[in-house]
């Protein structure tokens, strides 16, 4: 779960969430294989590089992208990147 702070509007009436502690929900692999995404590998190149299986990459991402509230891959990058979580 996702400990939602604060809604607010930008000016271009884009609304947006701030949120607590979400870097500290997202496990260490979840961080490590959201990296892997966002710089475009796929499940089985973050395997390789993870030393883990691709089922498992797919089941950290699904896991990730629930914490993030992210519909698809693309989302939780764009998301990570809002909240700070990519650097």
């Amino acid at each position: 779960m996702i400990v939602v702070t604060d809604v607010w509007v930008d000016p271009d009436g884009e609304a947006f969430v701030r949120v607590a502690d979400v870097d500290s929900r997202l496990s260490p692999r979840e961080r490590q294989v959201l990296c892997g995404v966002a710089a475009g590998r796929t499940n089985a190149e973050i395997g390789q590089r993870l030393f883990i299986s691709e089922h498992t990459v797919k089941s950290h991402l699904l896991e990730l992208r629930r914490r993030l509230g992210a519909q698809d891959r693309a989302n939780a990058v764009h998301l990570a990147h809002r909240l700070g979580l990519l650097r």
